[in-house]
């Protein structure tokens, strides 16, 4: 007898038409957004410098538009008025309290985990992604603090339904089934011994232009990347090179920065990234880039695929705005907490602990360090 499946809303699709290192900063552009908002006054345009360069929607021309930009009796002729465009809607007050939205549940919730997935699928391969980052974002309303935790892809774990694997994997085996989020989810809540609320998953091309509206941003990189075996988009390679010290990057270079394997483990890559995030933090502060806080995270909102609404967003942006730098501490499950070892099928991994990583985010959370007494052999 065949059985009904469970009616479920309809969800937003992934696109894969992107380059392979998008998903990693953009990532990154939404944690930013909602860690580095602080309070703002006035309108949301009204304050903004004039060396801001605010996009414009385009507008097509209609017969009712050419009737209204027809000058009337009395005005001076040959001479149009331009149509006053409002790309979101402005208040007097807080922009981040904007009336038109609805009200978020995450205003009464004291705790919020939220997953974030960078997948990284591509057009020219078949079936679909896998996880390319996975971070885990903690919100502590009552204590003000935010504790962002990076999941390496090499992870060996249990994923249930689907035997073990390495933890960027179970997304993809999930949406075989079209489960992909959910066995993610579930995956990372067997690893970490918390709930999961809400998941953000990106796969989308337009990072790297907002990072160029921003007008880039500076990272101060500790260690010259030489890269010879960067892929590119197309299946080839090139040379990759930063130097060390501070450097202005644009969203291309930010993205290969985010992306690159140089250094051989991913607790160095996970390192670079939240260099990326901090950096993209700081870019936010700026007056200049600041009073375009709410238009960011709408173009942000549109582009992610999440179970988050646009209220949540701003709900979350306006709790991210009482944090300062030391409320928001930043942790790797690796170094100490894992080692290396062959699996049964032959996979070079990363093996832990549970009980010791369960102590280890138990203790990050509460704003304390961690260290391990002994660290595993593997064998």
């Amino acid at each position: 007898m065949a059985t009904t499946q469970p009616t479920r809303e309809p969800r937003r699709r992934l696109s894969r038409a992107m380059p392979w290192q998008l998903p990693v900063a953009a990532v990154l552009a939404f944690l930013a957004l909602l860690l580095a908002i602080a309070r703002p006054s006035g309108r949301a345009n009204s304050d903004a410098p004039s060396d801001v360069n605010v996009r414009q929607p385009s507008v097509q021309m209609t017969p009712e538009l050419a009737a209204a930009l027809t000058p009337t009796a009395g005005g001076e002729p040959g001479v149009v008025a331009e149509p006053e465009i409002t790309p979101f809607p402005t208040f007097d007050g807080d922009p981040l309290d904007d009336p038109s939205l609805q009200n978020s549940e995450l205003e009464e919730a004291n705790h919020v985990n939220i997953l974030l997935l960078g997948t990284d699928g591509r057009d020219e391969e078949d079936g679909p992604p896998r996880t390319d980052l996975m971070m885990l974002l903690v919100l502590d309303r009552q204590s003000e603090h935010a504790t962002l935790i990076s999941i390496p892809r090499d992870l060996w774990v249990p994923i249930p339904g689907y035997g073990e694997g390495k933890i960027n994997t179970a997304y993809f085996l999930g949406s075989l089934e079209d489960r992909g989020a959910e066995v993610a989810k579930e995956t990372v809540e067997d690893l970490v011994g918390m709930q999961v609320d809400h998941i953000v998953e990106v796969d989308f091309d337009g990072f790297r232009t907002l990072i160029d509206e921003m007008g880039g941003i500076s990272v101060n990189v500790p260690e010259e990347i030489d890269d010879p075996l960067f892929p590119d988009s197309n299946y080839g390679y090139m040379h990759l090179e930063i130097p060390a010290g501070p450097q202005q990057m644009n969203g291309e270079t930010a993205l290969q920065y985010a992306r690159t394997r140089y250094g051989g483990v991913d607790q160095d890559r996970s390192a670079r990234q939240q260099l990326v995030l901090m950096a993209i933090r700081d870019r936010a502060l700026e007056p200049s880039v600041l009073a375009q806080a709410p238009r960011h995270l709408r173009t942000v909102y549109r582009l992610v695929n999440s179970d988050l609404s646009l209220g949540d967003i701003f709900s979350l942006a306006r709790f991210g705005r009482s944090l300062n730098r030391d409320s928001i501490s930043m942790h790797t499950l690796n170094g100490d907490l894992t080692w290396s070892a062959y699996t049964w099928n032959g996979q070079d991994a990363l093996m832990y602990d549970p009980e010791q990583l369960h102590e280890a985010i138990e203790a990050w959370i509460n704003g304390e360090t961690y260290e391990v007494e002994a660290t595993p052999d593997g064998e």
